[in-house]
């Protein structure tokens, strides 16, 4: 009895990380920063922004052969990681962001990486604050 449950929990674990790998088909094709944002559309953007921007804003266009897709923003000051964002990808075609807010203090060079749900680095995009 003990063999059955197991092979039928194994079972059901392998078919749950299938769908997921396959879930997981997307592809980068579009992105930005900015410094504000009119409902999904990008305002001002930029790759260099002042140390008093307030928040940077990375807006990102993707495209998903299986949804629903689980990514990650994850945001890098001089190469520390600061933050790392879970978006949920609910359509084939799909616009998401997210931002930081930065401190004046954190002058230098940041880069935003595009992470699947495996840890794939899809897209990396650098920016400065100065």
């Amino acid at each position: 009895m003990k063999k059955i449950f197991f092979v039928l929990g194994l079972v059901f674990c392998l078919t749950i990380f299938a769908n997921i790998a396959q879930a997981q088909e997307v592809e980068i094709t579009d992105f930005v920063f900015c410094s504000s944002l009119e409902g999904y559309t990008p305002v001002a953007t930029a790759e260099v922004f002042s140390k008093s921007v307030g928040r940077v804003y990375f807006w990102t266009h993707i495209k998903a052969k299986n949804v629903p897709a689980i990514i990650e923003h994850v945001w890098f000051f001089k190469d520390k990681e600061m933050a790392r964002i879970p978006l949920v990808v609910k359509y084939p075609n799909y616009r998401c962001y997210s931002y930081k807010t930065i401190i004046e203090k954190w002058v230098g060079d940041w880069r935003v990486d595009v992470v699947d749900a495996s840890g794939r680095v899809l897209k990396s995009a650098p920016f400065v604050i100065e």
